[in-house]
């Protein structure tokens, strides 16, 4: 019976290292399986972040293009509205300057006229002086006639 005994231990000392040997093929299978889902994982990750950083990269190109393309809009812009502003600056430098010139050969008329209206105004004070001395002769002269007719 020992025998028996022995060679049932035995048997069973092979089938639990039959059992052993099974599972720690299974947990190495799981493992490897873990390992190749897991690197999967690692390279579908890389890839991923690969693919943004290729987006996010693509983006600030586009960015940056556009933001050259603003600036130079706004340069443009800015270069337009600068020679408006120039030739209207110029524009008005030359309607002061007409308005300069009209404005003294007004004044130079208006002088003229002046000088001009004072000079009639004495001719205009002689006269009016010579006249009442007519008148005042001719009065004289009509009293003196009127006194001559009644004597």
């Amino acid at each position: 019976m020992h025998k028996k005994w022995d060679d049932f231990d035995k048997s069973m000392q092979k089938e639990l290292e039959a059992l052993q040997e099974v599972a720690n093929d299974l947990i190495k299978q799981a493992h490897e399986k873990n390992n190749e889902e897991l690197e999967k994982l690692i390279d579908d990750q890389k890839q991923l972040q690969s693919a943004h950083l290729e987006k996010k990269e693509e983006i600030r190109i586009s960015s940056d293009q556009e933001l050259i393309h603003v600036r130079g809009d706004l340069t443009n812009a800015k270069q337009v509205l600068k020679a408006e502003l120039e030739e209207s600056l110029f524009q008005m430098e030359l309607k002061l300057q007409s308005a300069k010139a009209t404005y003294v050969c007004n004044s130079e008329k208006l002088e003229l006229n002046t000088q001009s209206l004072k000079k009639r105004d004495e001719e205009n004070a002689i006269l009016i002086s010579q006249q009442k001395r007519r008148l005042n002769k001719l009065t004289d002269v009509l009293l003196q006639y009127q006194q001559g007719l009644k004597k």
